[in-house]
């Protein structure tokens, strides 16, 4: 009985160590013990925050890709506008990615309207056969400028590259005399020279289509002549100045 009673004894006295221990590394443990409610509130917390940190992933990498989208689309936006702008300007030919909006009643010429420009291309019955290109408020306007062949020689002498950024795409109105016809061409050449042979200009002149009457002219003919100046060459030892019209209709003068 005495034997059972000590064993009894240190039976209680070493459960008693084991709580003391227990206790200890409890008193000095980071993180206090979680009942099994705090511990799922926690559980919880930390897949909102994956949650939410994958959200914020996935909407950053949809931002991304709509962003490209939206700059790929603009570059191919403006590689189509310069391409139809420069195919219409420099080889007269479309435009492909405008709506034609308009036609006059002065012969067929059709108005169309691009992503910020507009194509005007003239072709009236006896008058401006050229295409324009500008902004959606580019008028149409069919009045030739009035120029005189001592003007263009001055000018083109003294200061061509500012003569021909005047005049070029213009759609003038000149006189002068007749100096060649080339009938294979349909072209036919007004000369000016000044007495001292200061200044001195050819002016090229290639018809329009149904103008095919220039074998009726012969050098020395006063003509008037209208049409798009296209092009200018600097004279040469044997070649003077030279001004490129094309589209262009011609009438005697008296």
């Amino acid at each position: 009985m005495a034997k059972e009673k000590k064993l009894s004894k240190d039976k209680a006295s070493k459960v008693k160590k084991i709580q003391k221990k227990i206790d200890e590394e409890i008193a000095y443990t980071d993180e206090p013990l979680l009942t099994p409610i705090e511990n799922s509130e926690q559980d919880i917390s930390k897949m909102k925050i994956v949650k939410k940190a994958k959200f914020k992933k996935k909407k950053k990498v949809n931002t991304k890709k709509i962003l490209n989208i939206i700059f790929v689309t603009i570059i191919v936006l403006i590689c189509l506008i310069v391409v139809d702008i420069v195919s219409v300007s420099k080889y007269n030919k479309g435009p492909f990615f405008a709506i034609h909006t308009k036609t006059y009643g002065d012969g067929g010429t059709k108005e169309y309207y691009g992503l910020g420009y507009k194509v005007i291309k003239y072709h009236q019955i006896q008058g401006r056969r050229d295409t324009d290109v500008g902004l959606w408020n580019l008028k149409y306007y069919t009045e030739p400028l009035n120029v005189t062949d001592l003007d263009l020689a001055i000018e083109f002498e003294e200061n061509p590259e500012k003569a021909l950024s005047r005049y070029y795409k213009k759609f003038i109105r000149i006189s002068g005399v007749v100096k060649s016809v080339d009938k294979k061409n349909n072209k036919m050449v007004l000369e000016f020279s000044d007495e001292g042979d200061k200044y001195t200009i050819d002016i090229e002149c290639y018809m329009a289509e149904e103008e095919n009457d220039i074998d009726t002219y012969e050098s020395g003919d006063y003509v008037r002549v209208i049409g798009t100046v296209t092009g200018f060459a600097r004279h040469s030892d044997t070649i003077p100045n030279t001004v490129t019209m094309k589209y262009c209709f011609s009438g005697k003068q008296s």
